[in-house]
């Protein structure tokens, strides 16, 4: 009796030693959660099947942020997926409840008055009025694009303290073009004698021309920094690329103390840095000017019309590490029917 019990012992232990190693298997492999990596991982790779795959699993799970981005996947046919605006309609619905802030800021930008020339061959999926609310909880829930757009909102209203505190919400890791509003608005409006000058630049290949025409101001009246009236000059050509101006009053310091020759040098100096900048896949503005480029049309009209048009296109990716956003469908369209509308 005593060995039939131990035979039987030894094949019951041996039996689970053998099923324990395939039901714990089983487990792990139906059982890992997709995470946002994942995602990211698959779109960069430009496995855009597979990256759609892992973004409906990983909404399935109740992330606010997948759902949102899956909205705007299927209303725009991202990565080749056949549109579907009442399935859109619905995962925006749930990112919503969640307040997800690129969900709200999407409702916002697609609902604002002043943009709905861009939006008109693509209209928002819900309808509200007060699309305000929507990109301010936007910017509440941290998305950059939203708290910028809040800091400019308040700076129009010289609400100067509050325009700060969006701004520098709005500045993190690859965002020197947000950075440089915080930066620049800071040192004009609460410290002139301390000026900002290191921080612009570092910030100074992010393609924002508010920082160009800081820049030029600083060196021409040695604000934070000793003047030096070529740098001046050269800061001054590169804002006026994109379309803003310094004042009379510093473009006539700054030619009163350069030749002619001498700011002819400074243009080149000016255009030569442009170039290097813009030409950078990996920079802000590189990205941005990537239009200009492929169609050899780099002017600082297509650079103006293309800075604006990359962070409007760009705003569905800013909270997702995907790395080749300028090569994904969507924000191709989206670029392409902003450009056919700055030339119509």
């Amino acid at each position: 009796m005593v060995q039939l019990k131990t035979i039987l012992k030894t094949m019951a232990v041996g039996l689970v030693l053998f099923t324990a190693p395939l039901a714990g298997s089983a487990a792990w492999a139906g059982d890992v959660p997709v995470t946002k990596a994942d995602v990211e991982r698959a779109a960069n790779a430009g496995e855009f099947d597979k990256a759609y795959e892992l973004l409906v699993q990983l909404a399935e799970s109740g992330n606010a942020q997948a759902q949102g981005f899956l909205a705007y996947v299927l209303a725009e046919g991202e990565w080749g997926v056949p549109v579907d605006e009442v399935q859109a309609k619905s995962w925006m619905e749930k990112a919503l409840s969640q307040n997800d802030a690129f969900a709200h800021l999407m409702l916002a930008l697609t609902n604002d008055p002043d943009s709905v020339d861009f939006y008109t061959d693509d209209p928002s999926i819900i309808k509200i009025d007060d699309w305000k609310r929507s990109m301010r909880i936007a910017a509440e829930n941290g998305h950059p694009y939203a708290q910028n757009e809040l800091g400019e909102w308040a700076r129009l209203k010289r609400e100067t303290n509050v325009a700060l505190e969006w701004y520098r919400k709005a500045t993190g890791e690859n965002r020197d073009f947000y950075a440089a509003n915080y930066y620049s608005s800071k040192s004009w409006a609460l410290q002139p004698s301390e000026y900002r000058i290191h921080d612009l630049m570092r910030v100074r290949g992010g393609g924002n021309p508010r920082g160009y025409l800081a820049l030029s101001i600083a060196f021409a009246w040695g604000m934070g920094t000793e003047k030096n009236y070529r740098l001046a000059q050269q800061y001054r050509y590169m804002a006026a690329f994109l379309g803003e101006a310094v004042d009379d009053r510093t473009i006539r310091i700054i030619e009163y103390h350069l030749t002619q020759e001498e700011q002819k040098a400074q243009f080149r100096v000016a255009y030569d840095l442009f170039s290097t900048w813009f030409r950078n896949p990996a920079t802000y503005a590189g990205q941005a000017a990537a239009v200009c480029i492929n169609n050899n049309d780099f002017n600082s009209v297509c650079l103006k019309h293309t800075l604006d048009d990359h962070r409007e296109c760009a705003v569905a990716y800013t909270l997702w590490s995907f790395n080749q956003v300028i090569e994904f469908p969507a924000y191709l369209q989206c670029r392409l029917t902003r450009l056919k509308k700055h030339y119509s």
